[in-house]
């Protein structure tokens, strides 16, 4: 189990709970507990109270206990019924509780009539205190435990209740506060796009706003002139990752050039995001917009690439330059991808007189 996990999740139970999340998740996946096995419960102590905060419980709040026998499932410290644990829901009946550290089974018993909720209290319960047992109860009153049926866990998030990469990879994206549904939709076209895995990974990066601008780079408390952090391309506006790629005056004329060679004028949304949703948005049918997956990510990855060369090499870099280099670069990945027809010359190609659109 990867531990830079678990430095990520701190539930507002407390750490104790977290290490009990991840004990008995462990568990479940490899059957085996204890130091010899693998599962060191204080180096995961340490990783769990790592960070904290709002958006760090993603996880802990996508899971949740799936009761079978119940020998498994601790009925007051796991979330098995409802969205929190019942010490959370009713933390008077837990503190007067005699087994704070009971499983679902221990909590009740099979009788003739089924099985019947036994609740064992350190003295007699006050009619406050009543009405919020029977309130438990009523939670809690549908579900029994089943004696051959194994404890298992539920992903919420997921039709099923089963977890798959892509169920947490966008409840981790809504952690992370990104756009939701728009961002998971970029994200999806973008992978899909006839492109070498390295343009699609800084253009990735970019609609993560991760790439190494300067304003990035200052949040990582990387110290930075205050004259080096403004857009070297147009000198004014800082640089970040949507100036960068999108709204620098130099890189605007390249996005202009860029839509006269295809004949399509979209809009110029603010974000990067949604300016790729907005600019494949364009193309009529599956090979059109493969085609505008394809421009669009070698666009931002040449931009990205000549501004580094700008900053970095002191190149003075032209738009019709750029553009040509787009261009070519195009060319050369559709011989691979094959997405337009290839019986069109190079020349015809980077005139203005062809569309690859049809």
């Amino acid at each position: 189990m990867g531990l830079e996990i678990l430095g990520r999740e701190r539930d507002i139970m407390g750490e104790g709970d977290s290490i009990l999340v991840w004990r008995n998740v462990y568990r479940g996946g490899w059957g085996v507990e204890g130091r010899e096995k693998g599962w060191d419960e204080g180096l995961v102590a340490k990783n769990c109270s790592a960070g904290g905060g709002e958006k760090e419980k993603w996880f802990r709040g996508n899971i949740q206990r799936f009761v079978g026998n119940g020998r498994e499932v601790s009925f007051w410290g796991e979330i098995w019924v409802g969205d929190s644990t019942l010490k959370i829901l009713f933390p008077r009946l837990f503190n007067l509780s005699l087994f704070k550290d009971g499983n679902v089974e221990g909590a009740g018993k099979r009788t003739e009539e089924g099985w019947v909720w036994d609740f064992k209290w350190r003295r007699e319960l006050r009619e406050r205190e009543k009405e919020m047992e029977a309130d438990m109860r009523s939670l809690i009153g549908g579900l029994s435990p089943c004696p051959d049926l194994k404890d298992g866990w539920n992903w919420k998030s997921a039709a099923g209740g089963t977890f798959s990469t892509k169920a947490a990879y966008e409840e981790c994206a809504k952690a992370e506060g990104q756009h939701s549904g728009r961002y998971i939709e970029a994200n999806a076209q973008l992978w899909t796009a006839p492109a070498p895995n390295k343009a699609r990974v800084t253009a990735w990066r970019s609609i993560c706003n991760r790439l190494p601008t300067c304003e990035n780079l200052i949040k990582r408390n990387v110290q930075i002139p205050v004259e080096e952090k403004w857009c070297n391309s147009c000198v004014w506006r800082a640089e970040t990752v949507d100036h960068s790629l999108i709204h620098c005056t130099k890189v605007d004329r390249v996005w202009d050039q860029i839509h006269q060679w295809i004949g399509i004028d979209t809009a110029k949304p603010q974000r990067v995001e949604d300016h790729f949703m907005s600019f494949i948005g364009g193309g009529r049918g599956k090979r059109n917009k493969n085609f505008l997956k394809g421009l669009w990510i070698g666009t931002v990855w040449l931009i990205w690439k000549y501004r580094n060369e700008g900053r970095f090499e002191n190149k003075n870099w032209e738009v019709s330059n750029l553009v040509k280099d787009i261009k070519g670069r195009l060319w050369s990945w559709n011989k691979t991808f094959h997405v337009v027809e290839s019986n069109v010359s190079f020349s015809m190609w980077c005139s203005n007189e062809y569309s690859p659109l049809v």
